[in-house]
């Protein structure tokens, strides 16, 4: 990559950073919402497919996964200084408004005017994850397989299963599901590659031999 062109996306990637750990207030879910809005919409540096992929990695390891999708994007994007600059213009900003929102809350959460205003920011959050769910989904739940791992993976979480767990199961059953796939792929593109002259000559063969047995004295 050319000098001036890594400098351009790392400053880009430190601006849509700084940006988002500006604005992105309702935790983990609510910030990958506005990263799928950002960074597959808007900026369209990877596809919802991709994003979905790495979304699910990140869910296989612990801490924040709003946190490490962001170190993951900025490393894609500009490569090693973006994985630190990345990271650094998403936690700073939050860390600092945090404090200053904590501040607020233990001197002025009590009074009327307080609730008031979480009262109005509770069910944005609520919005914000709501859509980024139905426009992943849309690209997720392709076919009866994947709807069909998502019910169970919900009812499990539903009921006490840990995430973990729902996610390695549903993991475990794709898998399971694609090598069975192959399987039967590979054994019918197995009998498909067989030449004709010995599958005709065995099929005549067959009354051949059953009629000479027949013949056979006793």
């Amino acid at each position: 990559m050319a000098e001036g062109g890594s400098t351009k996306r790392l400053l880009e990637v430190a601006g849509a950073f700084l940006k988002l750990g500006c604005i992105a207030f309702g935790g983990p879910a609510a910030h990958v919402g506005l990263m799928e809005e950002e960074f597959v919409r808007r900026r369209r540096w990877l596809s919802r497919e991709e994003f979905l992929d790495v979304l699910g990695a990140m869910n296989l390891l612990p801490g924040p996964n709003s946190t490490e999708m962001t170190i993951h994007l900025g490393w894609r994007r500009a490569g090693w200084p973006g994985f630190f600059v990345g990271g650094l213009a998403f936690i700073l900003p939050a860390a600092l408004i945090t404090s200053a929102v904590a501040w607020f809350y233990v001197r002025f959460g009590a009074l009327p005017q307080g609730r008031a205003l979480l009262y109005g920011v509770k069910p944005t959050i609520i919005a914000v994850i709501a859509l980024a769910v139905i426009r992943l989904a849309r690209s997720a739940l392709r076919g009866t397989a994947a709807i069909a791992l998502a019910v169970a993976a919900f009812a499990g979480c539903a009921v006490g299963l840990d995430p973990l767990a729902a996610l390695l199961g549903a993991g475990a059953l794709s898998l399971l599901r694609a090598r069975l796939r192959r399987g039967a792929t590979g054994a019918a593109s197995a009998l498909a590659a067989l030449p004709p002259a010995p599958l005709a000559a065995a099929s005549s063969a067959a009354p051949a031999s059953a009629a000479g047995a027949g013949s056979a004295p006793a």
